[in-house]
């Protein structure tokens, strides 16, 4: 999405921001970012959905595991429950699956695949 409106970038900017300060935050969730955005629930869950083109709650998701795939990807040595609280997961089970269901393979296969030595 090409974001024309100087608001909007901004807007996304911070939330963008917030979200990447707070990857490990297991409890991050649309009531409380909609509120730090000084927005209401529904408002809020509307502007991401009109500028991202999905839900908030997706988005989020979609940022976590790509930083758990850039995580992975940068060491051979940390493992995948490591990687799962850091980006926010409460279960490594719970990641395995999400990650699965993105990527098309468990973390560990990606892990594998991808390492650079460390």
């Amino acid at each position: 999405t090409i974001i024309t409106d100087e608001r909007d970038r901004k807007f996304l900017d911070r939330f963008n921001t917030y979200i990447q300060n707070h990857f490990d935050d297991k409890d991050l969730n649309i009531d409380h970012l909609a509120e730090m955005m000084g927005y209401s629930r529904s408002k809020f869950y509307r502007k991401v959905s009109t500028l991202i083109g999905c839900s908030p709650k997706e988005y989020i998701r979609k940022l976590r595991i790509e930083r758990a795939a850039e995580l992975l990807h940068s060491s051979e040595t940390i493992t995948i429950a490591e990687v799962a609280y850091m980006t926010g997961f409460n279960t490594p089970q719970y990641f395995s699956t999400v990650f699965r269901a993105y990527y098309n393979m468990l973390p560990s296969e990606y892990q594998k695949q991808n390492a650079n030595p460390a």
